[in-house]
């Protein structure tokens, strides 16, 4: 049986959503290895390789909720989103 490529793709796209807002939560209890072992699978679509840093920048709650709607509008992780707004 023959997959389409849209199919994987939309797949991975849900992988890199959930895998995404794991990383993001706060309350998970991920050792550093699984950590990475999470990012590294997410697709960046680039050849730099898995996205292992953080960048953290202090919000009001407003506006961490500004941003989470937004990203989710566009069908994105937060991550994804604000990269695409910076030009990353």
């Amino acid at each position: 049986m023959l997959v389409s490529w849209n199919r994987i793709q939309d797949k991975q796209v849900r992988y890199n959503v959930v895998a995404g807002h794991a990383l993001q939560d706060r309350q998970a209890e991920f050792t550093p290895a699984e950590r990475f072992l999470i990012a590294s699978r997410i697709d960046t679509g680039d050849d730099e390789g898995p996205r292992t840093l953080d960048v953290r920048v202090r919000v009001t709650e407003a506006e961490k909720r500004s941003v989470q709607e937004a990203a989710a509008l566009d069908g994105t992780t937060v991550s994804d989103y604000i990269r695409q707004r910076i030009g990353l």
